[in-house]
């Protein structure tokens, strides 16, 4: 029996001594999941400091303490009782955990934990406090760094924008994949021309300007629409326009240093006309009215089934349970080291002709594959059951290293391979490098990628997550690794790499079996 009284300290409405329990045990809950997720949460926390993308997610924790502080008023309303059809959403939750660090999908068990999170309220506060405080505990989603596979489409819109605008210009041009070259110099849309850190820190912080200046939800929506289109072209502006003046000018400014200061600048001046503008529809403040003497239905204390410190000893014993689980499921694999013998000449990775940009695999080989005609190479990296933190499958592995400097990728395409018999589509990048390869002066490399996870072949990355966790499931440990063959470009070149993958894939699946085996 728990209820928030209206007992007034300095004209503020606080929470009695009734509510010390819910206060309590949240606190001590969330410190729980904290504790049993640290890894989870740890890792979150990394990705905050080590990516500019996401350096945001620092504010959102204080933005939403500071939300709930504001309607502690309104809280000394409300009726505190402890909600255990919460159990229902809180299992889902570590479903969902559970599911990201069987498939190592990392996004998915970070969204798992601050789900947990948010749900304490309802499972020791119940469902008014609950609603009342739907936004603050719905901003702190944004704590998730999640976005980064969306970096290759923007990247994408803002070269086609970008060359259409100059084009429209009068400038003449031309263009191969995400590098173009106009009569002043070359020109070349990376994955920080993308505009993601422009995205998701207007989104952020246009859901909260939403939240606190309307009451309609229409113009919330409408608003969170602007905040997602906004900033996109912003962004296109702000390419073309560095473009544009370089080549009419011929300063080397925004070439260089001035880059990054002058797409800020672009960027707040037209993220800030947005912000007036929305200002100007702003709705009043609503005032809450202060608290009556007499006491309501709704504040009187009840007699209810479920006591505060039940419910969240039963929420703790579901999160233990959730991490017992997977520890039993992990304790199941053999940590011991990889051995990679592949077919073909073996090749050491320094003579490789370019770093693959597959992030912590537990080991790695190359090889070259004789042909009649330019070699094809061969590199593999084999992942084991945790990675060690590393993913097979993430938005951030691609074919080159993104700081090797030798390497940019020009155009990106896909290739059939009869990966299990049957013609699988394989994506295929072409790369670029200005450094000559060999004396011969090649300067082009088709790289295509496909993986293998509990025995097969498969070049569908959703159906790779999948078979990776039913692998860890089933005790099988969830090994898995990414086959990359690469050959120079020319007229013979996708021919080249079927016969190549014909003739040496049944060796090369034999060589991972043999290489999971003996772990």
């Amino acid at each position: 029996m728990n209820t928030l009284s209206r007992r007034r300290a300095g004209g503020v409405a606080v929470p009695s001594g009734r509510s010390a329990g819910n206060w309590v045990s949240l606190i001590l809950l969330i410190a729980a999941i904290l504790w049993i997720f640290r890894s989870t949460a740890a890792g979150m926390v990394e990705i905050w400091w080590r990516s500019e993308t996401f350096q945001h997610a620092f504010l959102v924790v204080p933005i939403c303490v500071w939300l709930i502080w504001r309607r502690r008023a309104d809280l000394a309303r409300l009726s505190a009782r402890p909600g255990p059809w919460a159990l229902v959403p809180m299992l889902l939750a570590c479903l969902l955990w559970l599911a990201g660090e069987l498939a190592g999908v990392n996004a998915a068990s970070q969204f798992g934990l601050v789900a947990m999170l948010v749900l304490t309220v309802p499972a020791l506060f119940g469902w008014a406090i609950t609603r009342a405080l739907a936004f603050p505990l719905a901003f702190l989603f944004f704590a998730v760094p999640f976005g980064e596979f969306a970096v290759p489409t923007l990247q994408l819109w803002t070269a086609d924008m970008t060359v259409f605008a100059l084009r429209a210009s009068g400038v003449p041009l031309y263009r191969e994949g995400m590098q173009f070259v106009i009569p002043s110099g070359n020109w070349s849309v990376v994955e920080a021309c993308s505009g993601i850190r422009y995205q998701i820190a207007c989104l952020m912080v246009g859901s909260l300007f939403a939240y606190l200046n309307y009451r309609s939800t229409t113009k919330r929506i409408g608003f969170l629409l602007l905040s997602l289109v906004v900033p996109v072209l912003a962004n296109w502006l702000r390419a073309y326009s560095i473009v544009y003046i370089s080549h009419v000018t011929g300063s080397t400014y925004l070439m260089g240093v001035g880059h990054q200061t002058y797409g800020w600048f672009i960027f707040g001046a037209v993220v800030g006309l947005m912000f007036y503008a929305g200002a100007k529809w702003a709705d009043p403040e609503v005032v809450p009215e202060p608290p009556r003497a007499t006491a309501s239905r709704e504040l009187a204390p009840a007699s209810f089934p479920f006591p505060v410190w039940g419910v969240a000893i039963a929420v703790l014993a579901l999160l233990v349970g959730t991490h017992s689980l997977l520890s039993r499921l992990e304790g199941r694999t053999d940590p011991r080291a990889v051995m990679l013998t592949l077919p073909g000449v073996a090749v050491p990775e320094d003579e490789f002709p370019f770093t693959p940009g597959w992030v912590g695999p537990a080991a790695t080989a190359a090889a070259r594959l004789e042909t009649n005609g330019p070699p094809v190479w061969l590199w593999v990296g084999y992942y084991g059951p945790s990675g060690d933190g590393a993913e097979l499958v993430s938005s951030v592995n691609e074919a080159a290293k993104r700081k090797d400097r030798r390497w940019t990728t020009a155009t990106r395409g896909s290739l059939d391979l009869p990966l299990n018999g049957s013609a699988s589509r394989v994506q295929s990048v072409d790369l670029r490098s200005d450094v000559p390869m060999t004396a011969v002066g090649e300067q082009r490399l088709r790289v295509l990628h496909f993986y293998w996870v509990d025995g097969r072949f498969d070049a569908g990355d959703a159906r790779v997550k999948l078979l990776q966790a039913f692998s860890r499931l089933n005790g099988q440990g969830g090994d898995g690794a990414v086959v990359m063959l690469a050959t120079p470009v020319d007229a013979d070149t996708d021919t080249r790499l079927q016969q190549a993958f014909a003739a040496q894939g049944t060796a090369i699946r034999q060589a991972l079996a043999a290489a999971r085996q003996a772990r």
